[in-house]
C-alpha cells in the first residue's frame, strides 16, 4: 500500500512539474515582491556603500516604488502598433489584473502563452490581420537615505522584471534621469552616480558605471540629471534583464523644510535617441524626433 502511494505521490509531482500555462489552464501568480528589492538593489552600489563607509549613521529614510505593466500591440512583423501602461501601487494588484485579462481572453478562445520571466502574450486576428499583445513588467523606485543632519543621498532605481523591451534591430536603448524639487540642492558632478546591470539570457552580466567609463552622466542642470544607455544583443547576446540607478548626494537648502518632491523615470527609445535633458518638475525632455515609452515615479521626501 505504502508502495502504491509513493507511485501516486511521484506521478502527481511528474504532473505538477510538466504544468504549464496553456490556453486552457488557470494562470499561476508570480512571488509577491517588496519595496526592500530597492535596498537590495543599492547594498553592492559603490556610491552610496562608500558614503557609508564615511558616515556610518547613515540611515535609510524611505523607499518607494511605482509597479508598471506594459500593452504593447504589434503586428506579425513586430512593428509597434500602440503601447499601453497601467500603473499599480503594489506587485500583488497587478498580478491580479494580469491573471483577470489572462482568464478573460481564455474564455474568448483567444491563444494565451506565458513566458518563464512572466511576459504574457496574446495572438489574435482583427481585420483580417494577425496581431499580438505582449504584456511586460517594470517597477522603479526612489530612494533616500539621511548621512548628516542637512546631507541626503537619493536614488532612482529601475528594473524589468520580465524581458527588456527590444527594437526590431535587437537594440535596447533608454534614458535615465533624477530630478530634485528646491528644497535639495544637488551637491555638483563629483556626487552624480549612474550603473546599468544587463543579463543575457545564459545569466552573464554586464555592467556599465560612471566610475569605469562604460556611462557617463551626460545631461546635468542645478536640479537634474540623466544618462542614457544603448545596448545590443548582437554584443551581449539574447537580453533577459535590465536595471539601473541614477543617483545624487543632496544638501537642504533650509532648515526648516520638512519634505522635497523628487522625480524619477526611465525612458525606453524606440527611435531618435538623441539629446536630452532633465529637469524639475518635468523630468526627462528630448526631441521632437524621439520615439519613447515614460516610466516616471514622483514623490514627496521626507527630510526631517
Amino acid at each position: 500500500m505504502k508502495k502504491l502511494f509513493k507511485t501516486f505521490l511521484s506521478l502527481l509531482m511528474i504532473i505538477l512539474l510538466s504544468f504549464n500555462f496553456t490556453n486552457t489552464q488557470a494562470a499561476q501568480t508570480p512571488v509577491s515582491t517588496s519595496d526592500d528589492w530597492i535596498s537590495q538593489a543599492l547594498s553592492d552600489y559603490e556610491p552610496l556603500q562608500t558614503l557609508k563607509k564615511e558616515y556610518p549613521d547613515t540611515e535609510m529614510v524611505e523607499n518607494t516604488t511605482k509597479y508598471i505593466l506594459n500593452e504593447t500591440e504589434e503586428d506579425k512583423d513586430g512593428n509597434t502598433l500602440a503601447v499601453k501602461k497601467r500603473e499599480f501601487l503594489n506587485d500583488s494588484d497587478l498580478e491580479k489584473y494580469l491573471d483577470k485579462i489572462k482568464k478573460e481572453e481564455i474564455k474568448k478562445g483567444k491563444k494565451v502563452e506565458e513566458k518563464k520571466d512572466g511576459t504574457v502574450s496574446i495572438y489574435l486576428i482583427e481585420d483580417g490581420q494577425t496581431k499580438y499583445v505582449t504584456y511586460t513588467k517594470l517597477k522603479i523606485g526612489l530612494s533616500l537615505y539621511k548621512y548628516t543632519s542637512e546631507k541626503f543621498f537619493v536614488a532612482c532605481v529601475y528594473n524589468y522584471t520580465t524581458k527588456p523591451e527590444i527594437d526590431l534591430t535587437y537594440h535596447h536603448q533608454g534614458i535615465a534621469g533624477l530630478a530634485l524639487g528646491p528644497q535639495l540642492a544637488m551637491d555638483g558632478q563629483s556626487s552624480y552616480g549612474g550603473r546599468v546591470t544587463i543579463t543575457n539570457y545564459l545569466g552573464e552580466k554586464t555592467v556599465r558605471n560612471n566610475l569605469n567609463g562604460g556611462l557617463s552622466i551626460q545631461a546635468t542642470g542645478t536640479q537634474g540629471i540623466g544618462y542614457s544607455v544603448h545596448e545590443t544583443e548582437t554584443d551581449l547576446g539574447l537580453i533577459t534583464g535590465l536595471e539601473g540607478v541614477i543617483s545624487c548626494t543632496a544638501t537642504q537648502t533650509n532648515s526648516s523644510d520638512t519634505v522635497c518632491s523628487a522625480f524619477g523615470e526611465y525612458d525606453f527609445v524606440r527611435s531618435g535617441l538623441g539629446g536630452f535633458s532633465v529637469s524639475y518638475p518635468s523630468g526627462i525632455s528630448v526631441g521632437l524626433v524621439t520615439i519613447r515609452t515614460r516610466y516616471t515615479i514622483q514623490d514627496a521626501l521626507n527630510l526631517r
